[in-house]
């Protein structure tokens, strides 16, 4: 077995903490360019393509010593969303919650991301902060952990990318079916371009036939159940528990489900506080946050999600159910709800069978990567196949 050596973290490259430019001078804001805050990661994200503010061009010149070049790992270091990371795509800034390392000659970046987020919990151990987890670059760039050669390093990435590969590929594939539902539903209900419009009348904006209703009084908010944490849940347990981001799933338990959802029979789901939203066609339970609810008047379902969706997406509020509820919505016919349900349903049947593949490929990851990290699971002798993306980088 090839020899792992504790180093800093210092020996894998240059250790960047990023800054924000002043909001005060406008030509650094609204670009084209990537400006990456712990609020755009995930504690297992890979690749980071879009974020939620950008900079211009001259705020990534003016800022030179904090840009971070592609393959740039980034790691949240200073704030509650301590451990989130992820890797640039191209060019970018961080803020400065953010510290990242920009991989040597002599390490890999993905063996780096991969390190990074398996030692999350020793890294922590170094936090100095009273109220805010901190681990200032000072303190981070000097922390040891056990390091392979880069041959060793590029087996391992090789085979955690694989999953990765896997995983990004069915988030692409998912988004490309939330879009179509979404496109159409704003096609018919936002832009009133529904099938047989041309001969529908529309008063004061509102087509006849169409109600308007307050979201309140069209859902049917269901009971929480028991609220499970991260410490009811269980490697080999089954039932999912969902997270109040609802991006994704908390984790499993043994025992039986707290809701029991299908197909047939979905139930929506609302974080209280991150204003996601996610259909479930399965049974479940719930973390903290996250408001189950189903439609009154007979509304079809799918309809209804779509349309608390496009309020989500369309309205500000202050991500509050009660406020949520009391916003006003056009309420179309019968008709209209049925077809647009019809198209949307076998879109969502995909995405689901989307989400467990891609839960299974995470789950199966996640068994490997703290013994492939460790060097418990001795990869020197394995002939391994790389991944698409790293035979691209390799040719």
């Amino acid at each position: 077995m090839s020899k792992w050596t504790e180093k800093p973290i210092s020996s894998l490259g240059r250790i960047v903490t990023g800054k924000t430019p002043s909001k005060a001078e406008p030509e650094y804001w609204d670009g084209d360019e990537l400006f990456v805050s712990p609020k755009d990661m995930e504690r297992d994200s890979f690749y980071i393509r879009t974020t939620q503010a950008n900079i211009t061009k001259k705020a990534l010149t003016k800022f030179k010593s904090q840009r971070l070049p592609k393959n740039s790992v980034m790691y949240t270091s200073l704030s509650y969303g301590f451990g989130k990371i992820g890797v640039a795509t191209k060019d970018l800034l961080t803020n400065q919650q953010i510290t990242s390392v920009i991989s040597n000659k002599d390490n890999d970046f993905r063996f780096i991301y991969y390190l990074l987020r398996v030692s999350t919990p020793h890294i922590f151990s170094y936090n100095s902060g009273i109220d805010t987890p901190i681990v200032p670059k000072s303190v981070f760039e000097k922390i040891q952990l056990p390091i392979p050669p880069l041959p060793i390093q590029r087996k391992i990435a090789a085979i955690l990318s694989a999953y990765d590969e896997l995983i990004e590929n069915n988030n692409r594939r998912i988004a490309i079916l939330e879009k179509m539902a979404e496109e159409i539903y704003r096609e018919w209900f936002v832009r009133l371009r529904f099938p047989g419009h041309e001969k529908v009348k529309v008063v004061k904006g509102v087509p006849e036939g169409w109600e308007v209703k307050k979201v309140k009084d069209i859902v049917d908010r269901k009971p929480f159940g028991k609220i499970y944490r991260e410490s009811d849940l269980s490697e080999d347990g089954k039932i999912i528990v969902i997270d109040q981001s609802t991006k994704d799933y908390l984790g499993f338990y043994d025992g039986e489900p707290e809701h029991m959802a299908s197909i047939d029979e979905p139930i929506i789901l609302f974080g209280d506080h991150s204003c996601k939203m996610l259909l479930m066609i399965k049974p479940f339970s719930l973390a903290e946050n996250v408001v189950p609810f189903k439609s009154r008047h007979k509304i079809p379902i799918v309809y209804l999600y779509y349309m608390v969706h496009n309020l989500i997406e369309t309205t500000e509020y202050k991500r509050h159910w009660t406020e949520l509820t009391n916003k006003s919505v056009f309420v179309p016919t019968k008709h209209l709800q049925e077809s647009f349900s019809e198209f949307a349903k076998p879109l969502l049947l995909k995405k689901d069978k989307l989400v467990a593949s891609t839960n299974a490929l995470k789950k199966s990851r996640d068994l490997l990567l703290p013994r492939l990290i460790s060097g418990k699971l001795d990869v020197e002798h394995l002939d391994i196949a790389f991944p698409p993306g790293m035979e691209e980088e390799r040719s």
